[in-house]
C-alpha cells in the first residue's frame, strides 16, 4: 500500500518538474508561450495531463 502511494505522488507530483527541468538545461529559459513538440509530449503523458485530456 504505501508503496502505490508512494509512486501515485512520485508520478504525479515529479512527472510534471521533469520536462520543466529538462526544457530549462536545455533552452536555458521555462517553458512560455511555445514549447517544443517533445514537451508537449511529456506532458499529456503524465497522469494530470492524461486526466486533463479526458476531461
Amino acid at each position: 500500500m504505501t508503496l502505490a502511494i508512494t509512486a501515485y505522488l512520485g508520478l504525479t507530483l515529479l512527472w510534471d518538474l521533469v520536462p520543466n527541468a529538462v526544457h530549462l538545461l536545455v533552452t536555458g529559459d521555462m517553458p512560455g508561450g511555445v514549447v517544443p513538440g517533445w514537451f508537449l509530449f511529456s506532458q499529456g503523458l503524465s497522469p494530470t495531463g492524461a486526466y486533463n485530456g479526458l476531461v
